[in-house]
Parts: C-alpha cells; structure tokens; sequence
C-alpha cells in the first residue's frame, strides 16, 4: 500500500535540507562539544568563536527545536543522544558520517544529468581515499559490528582476511571479541594509514596488521579461514561482484567462511528506503548499486558456496553468511 502525501509530508521532505544544514554547522563548530566542557552559554560559546551573539542564539535554538539540545534558562544541554553521537570524543561519535553526507550531497544536484547521460558523471565519483570518508564509514560501521561479533561464533577461526576494511572498525571488534582470531585489513595505502591509527588506539595491534593493495586488480593471499566484506559488493558493478566472489572463494580453505554485510533491498527493489536511496547514491558515485538478497545468494550459489543464511544486524546492516 502506498503512503499517503500531504502538503505537511512533502514540506518536512522538502526543508530536510534545513534540519541536516544546522546539524552540520553545529557539529562543524564542535557545538556540543564545547557544551559538553562547559561552555554552555550564547555568550560563552560566541566568544569561544570569535562571533556576534545572534546567530549563535539562532543556532542553538534551532537545535534545541529540533531535539538536538535542551535550553534552562541560559543554560544549553545536550540531551543523552548527543552527548553519545554528536560529542567528539565519544566512542560512539556520528558527526564524521554527518559530514561525509555533507559532503557528498552536492552530487544530488547532479541526478536529472547523470541519469539522462546513463551514467555517474567524472566529478560525482567518491574518493576512497579521503580521510573524511574512511572515519565516516568507522561511525557507521561500529554498531553493526558490535552485533556480528555477538551473534556469530567465530571461536573456531583463526584468520581474518577483511577486504577493503577501511578503518578496520570491523577487524578491531571481532578480535576484540575473539582471541583465537588475527585479522589483516587490504586496504588503499592512504586509508591503511587511518586505519593503523584506529589499531593503535582501539584494538590489539600484535593481532591485527593491513596490507596496500586493491582486492580487484590485486592476487589475494592465501592462508585466511575468513573473508570480510563490508560494505563493499554495492560499490561495483554485478560483474566485478561475481568475479570478487570466485577470487574468494578460491583462496578459502574447505568450510572457509565469506561474511558480506550490505544495505538490502527486497525482491522488487522498492524497499527498504534507505537501501532504495542508497542505490541511487551509488549510481551518482561508484558503478555499483544496492542489491538484493536473492541476487547475493544467487552469486554465492554460483560459486558453489554453501549453507548460506542471513543475519538482521542493526538498521540497515545485514549480514550474509556461506562456507565453502
């Protein structure tokens, strides 16, 4: 059944644009940050800024009309989710995802172009490389991770060959969680440089190394008992993503197991939302698309891996799992 719009409806579609530009700026000013130090006042939080007190107030208010914030009397507060989400120094901090979207966004500008030329343009496509991007996709993938390594046991596995793992987010959870495992992340060099950092400060760096290369041009080693793919087959086209796949599976051991975690849509392609969005992302930026999970287990089934099942982790993270 379709949902029913309304002028109400299509304006909060509509001024969506409002409500992400006013998170950004505050989480670019380090807003809730700064009130989490102390400085908690128009006042205060001006003259931190070198700026009038005005659109100070303005922007504060807004994120207190918005639920970003609370206001008593002078006094800004975050409110409990910002003091996890939006405070830099949380562990659980989401503003470097907040400002990737940023970021990007300028492509949608570019959507009636590139879907009349049939293809993404030049300047749309993402930078893999970019720091920005690399620590956005940690603040995404720290909570899905958390649940994969609760609900697989991996106690019988010893090597994790994790491709394309960016921060290593993934990598530094499952062998926290398991002290049997090592993991090597095979990432862009400038991106091992960034996840070497994460290593450093969140996980076990004797366990855990990575390795320069590119999982589609590259040879992969031998010697890993589990390959991880996060979020990476909705990147590439259904042809790479059938040859990455028997690359895999041909460097697994017998009963070696393939992790695939990705955003899926159903079986007519018209939802979820955010996965049916996503697959437009993905046509502005990469030559990819977001899949379904008929099509993942078809190509798994193609190159003969076994005992597929799926795996709800949190949100719009689903994990698909096979042996060989």
């Amino acid at each position: 059944m379709s949902k029913e719009l309304s002028k109400d409806s299509l304006l909060n579609i509509t001024t969506n644009t409002w409500t992400r530009k006013t998170l950004v700026v505050a989480v670019e000013l380090e807003i809730f940050a700064k009130i989490q130090k102390g400085i908690d006042t128009v006042q205060k939080i001006a003259e931190e800024l070198n700026t009038n007190i005005k659109p100070i107030e303005r922007l504060l208010n807004a994120c207190v009309a918005l639920g970003f914030l609370e206001k008593e009397g002078e006094i800004y507060k975050n409110t409990p989710s910002s003091e996890k989400l939006l405070v830099k120094e949380s562990p659980s901090f989401y503003g470097d995802y907040i400002l990737l979207c940023d970021k990007l966004d300028k492509n949608w500008d570019h959507l009636k172009e590139s879907i009349l030329k049939g293809e993404p343009l030049e300047h749309t496509r993402v930078n893999f490389e970019d720091p920005i991007f690399t620590r956005a996709m940690h603040n995404s993938a720290l909570d899905p991770a958390n649940v994969l390594s609760e609900e697989l046991d991996l106690s019988s596995y010893k090597n994790l060959l994790d491709l394309g793992g960016g921060s290593g987010a993934y990598s530094i959870i499952l062998t926290n969680k398991n002290k049997n495992l090592k993991a090597t992340i095979l990432e862009l060099p400038k991106v091992c440089e960034v996840a070497n950092e994460y290593i450093q400060k969140l996980g076990d760096k004797s366990r855990i190394n990575t390795l320069s290369g590119d999982y589609l041009e590259d040879e992969l080693l031998q010697g890993f008992d589990i390959v991880l793919l996060s979020q990476i087959l909705h990147s590439h086209s259904v042809t790479e993503c059938k040859e990455l796949l028997k690359k895999i599976y041909d460097i697994l051991p017998q009963d070696g197991l393939i992790i695939i975690n990705e955003f899926l849509l159903n079986s007519d392609k018209t939802s979820p939302v955010f996965p049916a969005l996503f697959s437009l992302v993905m046509f502005l930026e990469t030559k990819g698309s977001s899949y379904t999970e008929e099509e993942i287990k078809a190509w798994l089934t193609e190159c003969n891996f076994k005992d597929i099942r799926i795996l709800p982790l949190l949100g719009p993270h689903t994990a698909i799992i096979a042996k060989k």
